[in-house]
C-alpha cells in the first residue's frame, strides 16, 4: 500500500519562550507551575484569536500551535500571506 506524502511550501516561524524552564522551576509548587503554564496557554489563544480575526488569509489558513516552549506559525508560502505573516509574528 502506497501513501503518498504532499509537501505545501510554507513560511514558518518557531518562537522560543525563553526562560520558561526558569518560570516553572521558580514555581515551587506544582499548582504555580500549572497556573503559569494555563496563563502562558490562554495569552496565546488571545493572540491566535486577535490574528484570525484582524486578517483575511482568503483561501489559506493560518496555524499557530504551542508545544513544550515553543510557538510554530506557518501560512501557506503565497506572496499575498508575506506582509501579514510578518505583522502576526510581531503580534506574537
Amino acid at each position: 500500500m502506497s501513501s503518498e506524502i504532499s509537501y505545501t511550501p510554507s513560511f514558518v516561524a518557531f518562537l522560543d519562550i525563553l526562560g520558561f524552564s526558569a518560570l516553572i522551576d521558580r514555581a515551587s509548587e506544582s499548582d504555580k507551575a500549572v497556573t503559569t503554564i494555563m496563563n502562558l496557554t490562554e495569552a496565546l489563544e488571545h493572540a491566535k484569536e486577535k490574528i484570525e480575526s484582524g486578517w483575511s488569509w482568503e483561501e489559506d489558513k493560518l496555524s499557530v500551535r504551542m508545544f513544550s516552549d515553543c510557538v510554530y506559525v506557518s501560512v501557506p508560502a503565497r506572496i499575498k500571506n508575506f506582509d501579514a505573516f510578518f505583522q502576526v509574528l510581531a503580534l506574537v
